[in-house]
């Protein structure tokens, strides 16, 4: 019989590829944070999309769960005029990007 493995709960910070990027609180609610912050949710397809092309690319960031973290919600409203647009990418030079397609993604990184 196979041992069932128990469920983990993904903490609602995920730092993805590389666990030991330092997180401040102050990168995220921040419109110039020191790293690039990703606000997502877990059922979004281009949220999934924008993670996944981080990853691939091997670049480091903070993902902030807006379902999870209330306070992540209200900043992401307070930055894109009252709506909860998913992902919202906020980058160290002030920049974002709101609902990025694919080609969007390379350009900002290339």
């Amino acid at each position: 019989m196979a041992k069932l493995m128990p469920f983990v709960l993904v903490p609602r910070l995920a730092l993805w590829d590389n666990p030991i990027i330092e997180v401040t609180m102050s990168d995220l609610y921040s419109t110039h944070p020191s790293q690039i912050v990703v606000y997502t949710v877990s059922w979004c397809g281009d949220c999934k999309r924008a993670r996944t092309f981080l990853a691939q690319n091997e670049i480091q960031h903070i993902d902030v769960d807006v379902d999870e973290d209330q306070q992540a919600a209200e900043f992401v409203r307070q930055v894109n005029n009252g709506s909860r647009s998913v992902p919202t990418i906020i980058f160290p030079d002030g920049t974002k990007l709101v609902e990025p397609s694919g080609e969007q993604l390379k350009a900002k990184f290339n």
